[in-house]
């Protein structure tokens, strides 16, 4: 809801930095957050969780700064960052799908065998 409200208040056409910041002061608000509170039970989860959103946070802030203006950026600067940002970007994404086909089915197999050894016994 935050940053529907963000998007709402900020139109991306003549403010896009103003809505890129208040976009990424609440990323960090929800990164520290999730850090402070560990929500969820499973500790795996949580730091699934807190990667991701630092991943945001981390690609929030390359955003902010290639959309802002400065004297000193460089075209290969900003195509090094943009570049970078993708990297790690796909490279979240990548762990992301694998952890969830790994709970997915790999746990669940485990889960399962711990099950039917317990009723054997």
């Amino acid at each position: 809801m935050a940053l529907a409200a963000i998007s709402a208040m900020s139109p991306a056409s003549y403010c896009p930095g103003q809505k890129l910041a208040l976009a990424l002061v609440v990323m960090g608000l929800f990164l520290f957050g999730h850090s402070a509170c560990h929500p969820y039970a499973n500790s795996a989860l949580n730091r699934v969780e807190q990667r991701a959103l630092a991943v945001l946070a981390l690609g929030m802030v390359a955003a902010v700064w290639l959309a802002g203006e400065s004297w000193s950026k460089t075209p290969e600067m900003e195509q090094a960052v943009l570049l970078g940002t993708a990297f790690v970007l796909f490279v979240a994404e990548t762990f992301l799908v694998g952890y969830f086909l790994y709970a997915k089915f790999v746990r669940e197999e485990v889960a399962a065998g711990a099950e039917l050894r317990a009723e054997q016994a």
